[in-house]
């Protein structure tokens, strides 16, 4: 059978992939993660891509973990966190722009 699908009343633990959330959700393990971000893409209508980051693939599930322990997206935005967020990539950034996508 299926899966039920999350509402806004299911408790955010069992909702980790939910857009908008307002504040830091629980991290699923790497496999489960990555499950739950394709099919969460797939959802909004597109296919699911690795982004390459300082010329390797994203670690998605850690970027994923790394703001969560800073509080979520809205908090690491807000405190412009994403520098730290990036040096737990181990990449040098020195000469690096602004992310952005393309």
């Amino acid at each position: 059978g299926s899966a039920a699908k999350p509402s806004k009343h299911t408790p955010r633990a069992e909702r980790p992939l939910e857009r908008g959330a307002n504040g830091p959700v629980q991290v699923p393990d790497e496999a489960t993660f990555m499950n739950l971000l394709e099919s969460f893409t797939l959802r909004l209508g597109q296919k699911f891509r690795v982004p390459t980051f300082c010329h390797s693939p994203l670690n998605m599930h850690k970027v994923f973990a790394e703001v969560q322990s800073r509080g979520g997206y809205n908090m690491v935005t807000e405190q412009k966190l994403w520098k730290d967020v990036c040096r737990t990539l181990h990449c040098d950034l020195k000469g690096q722009t602004s992310a952005s996508f393309s």
